[in-house]
């Protein structure tokens, strides 16, 4: 059962400034991310769409957010099973890393094993209409992060 707060959150934290940094100052970014990581699956997709959204109409956030270990976070929640929440999960993710250099610094990390990831992700979603907008996230994501070309000077 969905807490009876969250609509109510979502719109407050969408439409309204004083909404949005009252959210921000009582550390609403966790509680999303707790939502995310409940057992409860409409809680976890609206947490993970809130989130998508409120990176989208608020980038300057995403410094808090990286911060806070969010990429991390996020990428430990697509390491679970596969289930259709990841569309989400993913879907703030590139969120996070577009037109954010730290954000995609932090997904380059090598122990997060990203890259495998998606592209383990990608190769399974191919050809599932169902999955369409997931396997675009992925893409963009390994377009965004790991398509640039390495520099081999900085090797240690």
């Amino acid at each position: 059962m969905q807490p009876p707060f969250l609509p109510l959150l979502l719109g407050l934290v969408r439409e309204q400034a004083a909404g949005l940094l009252e959210f921000v100052d009582r550390d609403g970014f966790s509680v999303l991310m707790r939502a995310m990581q409940s057992g409860i699956e409409k809680l976890k997709v609206k947490a993970a769409f809130l989130l998508q959204n409120l990176l989208i109409s608020n980038p300057e956030h995403k410094d808090v957010l990286c911060s806070m270990g969010m990429v991390q976070q996020l990428v430990a929640l697509i390491q679970t099973e596969h289930d259709s929440f990841h569309e989400h999960v993913l879907g703030a993710l590139c969120s996070l890393v577009t037109d954010f250099p730290r954000g995609v610094r932090q997904c380059q990390e090598l122990e997060l094993g990203l890259e495998d990831i998606l592209l383990e992700r990608s190769q399974m979603l191919k050809d599932q209409e169902e999955f369409r907008e997931e396997l675009e996230f992925c893409e963009h994501l390994l377009q965004t992060c790991f398509s640039q070309p390495e520099e081999h000077g900085m090797d240690r």
